[in-house]
């Protein structure tokens, strides 16, 4: 009997395979799927634990409202329990990328904890290079050697927080701080973190830290997902908030107090520039006030001493006017004079020609005499001569030289006269030379006077265009002074002003200051983390619950399948169960076989 029921078993799963085959394959996915979905969360706890102990992610971070220092890092470090404790800046800033600014938070690289996984390039050497998120690079218009500008939102008088804000890229990151595409929230922009960046602690330029980190002693052997280490790390904390209230009280203090010392360091400063500012005011009101009175002096001056210049060329004028006109006279009289000589030396030339004329004559017939005395001579030299012509010749001789004597008294008168006319023109030829010489000598007087005054009114002019000028320069000079005064005073007006409002909102802001808090979290503060964990342990749930879909499914379906069985083989069961009844006492409400089948359990 068993060996048919074998047979035929054999035979109808061969005959329906595929309903068969399917019951088993939804049932090998259920096992599979049930185990591979119960060991994903304990794959990933490993997988997270590993990564945080190789990166050395912090046990616990203290962040505070208004800083933390070294005395807190101290502190922090003297709790049992801690062994490393690292202070560390960070800051969230504006980076242009294709003239759009992107949110990044710019965090301080640290090599002992937080590590980062270097994916390309190299680390920052020098303080004005950088690393960036690998997934910056392959999202923006970046890659390594660029060249990116931080941009922070400062106030008036706040200063930057790195030396360097021009960073170049040297290479990409992964930071165990940021496991997930969630990197947090911020105050700037749209209030999402994009990116971060890492930047070496040579180009932090703070003293304040914004976080501290600290790792647990005995931590890294613990699973960081088990509730053994959270519950470690949360009495660690509870000691680290024992000392949360007087560090924040010291924190406060320190800062108010700081801050208090600052503001009356600024007042008294600005009191002793304040005075310092209204002594020079009116110590320029004062020199201005001098500079108006110099050059109302000035002014008066110029103008006495163009009347004086004035009264003195007119009386210069007026006397080589004078001298002009008497020389002008003068010249006429010469000139008169002159034309008078000049006709009585044309009219004694004439006379000594006709006087020269006359010697001429007289000379001519002194001559004709001589010639006729030197025949009578020549005749009573004649010893053969006789007495009668001796007696003519002597008395023609006497007569000769009678008349000789007269001719050469004649010729000595018309010589003496001539000598007399010429002595005459030369005189007053000397007379008028030495007359055009005294009229050339005052006109060169009266010339030189001339140019003289024009030189002394030019020069005198030229002294007061220049006084004019100096007075008008020191007049504009005076207005531009008294214009700067009058801006500078506005200015200083302001600026006092300006000043004693900061003072009065600075301390107002020291006022509202609120009481330093402090946030001890350990890692689940961190939101990938926290999301990894919380997925891992969805996961686990799901683990929990999907499975049973499919063994469910896989039961309905080998329940339908039986059910179609049934009653496709109804007259074979009717055969079987009457081969059986007399065997079996106890069979199977459904297929009346036996209590042993499968639809009976």
């Amino acid at each position: 009997m068993n060996k048919i029921v074998l047979k035929n078993s054999i035979k109808e799963i061969k005959k329906s395979y595929r309903r068969f085959l399917s019951l088993l394959l939804i049932s090998m996915l259920g096992v599979g799927f049930f185990a591979g979905v119960k060991a994903t969360t304990p794959d990933m706890q490993k997988t997270i634990d590993t990564y945080f102990d190789k990166e050395k992610l912090f046990d616990v971070k203290v962040v505070s409202t208004l800083g933390l220092t070294d005395e807190d890092i101290e502190e922090v470090r003297q709790i049992d329990g801690i062994t490393e404790v690292y202070g560390t800046y960070s800051e969230d800033v504006f980076v242009n990328v294709d003239d759009i600014d992107i949110v990044v938070k710019v965090i301080e690289l640290t090599d002992n904890i937080n590590n980062v996984k270097l994916i390309e390039g190299r680390l920052p050497q020098e303080k004005n290079e950088c690393v960036v998120e690998h997934q910056m690079v392959a999202r923006e218009n970046i890659k390594i050697g660029d060249s990116i500008t931080i941009k922070e939102e400062l106030d008036e008088d706040e200063e930057s927080s790195f030396y360097e804000r021009d960073l170049v890229v040297v290479g990409t990151v992964d930071s165990p701080l940021f496991i997930s595409n969630d990197k947090g929230t911020s105050n700037l922009g749209s209030g999402k973190l994009a990116y971060y960046i890492y930047s070496p602690k040579e180009n932090i330029d703070s003293d304040i830290y914004t976080e501290i980190y600290a790792v647990a002693e005995g931590a890294e052997e613990m699973n960081t997902t088990s509730k053994e280490y959270s519950d470690y790390i949360d009495d660690i904390i509870d000691r680290v908030d024992k000392i949360k209230e007087e560090r924040q009280d010291a924190r406060y203090n320190s800062l108010v107090g700081e801050a208090t010392e600052k503001l009356d360091d600024a007042e008294k400063e600005l009191n002793e520039k304040k005075a310092e500012g209204e002594k020079e005011i009116a110590d320029a009101e004062k020199k201005i006030k001098d500079g108006e009175k110099e050059l109302a002096d000035g002014q008066k001056k110029l103008a006495d001493g163009k009347e004086e210049a004035h009264i003195e060329i007119n009386n210069a004028t007026s006397k080589l006017t004078v001298a002009t006109q008497e020389f002008e006279g003068a010249l006429r009289t010469f000139n008169f004079r002159k034309e008078q000589a000049e006709n009585s030396f044309r009219e004694a030339e004439s006379k000594k020609a006709e006087l020269q004329n006359n010697y001429n004559q007289v000379m001519a017939g002194l001559n004709e005499v001589n010639s006729q005395y030197e025949q009578v001579l020549a005749g009573l030299a004649n010893p053969l001569l006789p007495a009668e012509q001796k007696a003519v010749l002597e008395g023609t001789k006497a007569v000769l030289e009678a008349k000789k004597q007269e001719l050469n008294g004649t010729a000595s008168q018309i010589q003496a006269g001539i000598a007399q006319i010429d002595t005459g023109i030369q005189a007053g030829r000397q007379e008028l030379a030495n007359g055009e010489n005294s009229i050339a000598q005052a006109q060169a007087e009266i010339s030189n006077g001339w140019n003289e005054l024009n030189s002394k009114k030019a020069e005198a002019e030229a002294e007061f265009a220049k006084a004019e000028k100096e007075i008008a320069d020191a007049k504009k000079k005076l207005a531009d002074g008294s214009k700067e005064l009058e801006d500078a005073k506005k200015e200083f007006t302001e600026k006092v002003t300006d000043a004693e409002n900061k003072l009065l909102d600075a301390r107002q802001k020291l006022a509202d200051i609120e009481e330093a808090k402090w946030y001890i979290q350990d890692r689940s503060s961190n939101s990938g983390y926290d999301s990894y964990v919380s997925d891992a342990n969805n996961i686990e749930k799901l683990g929990d619950v999907f499975p049973v879909l499919f063994f469910v499914i896989a039961i309905l379906i080998s329940l339908t399948s039986m059910t179609r069985m049934v009653e496709e083989q109804r007259i074979e069961l009717g055969t079987m169960k009457a081969l059986r009844v007399f065997k079996y006492k106890h069979l199977c409400k459904i297929c009346y076989i036996c209590t042993s089948c499968y639809c009976y359990r």
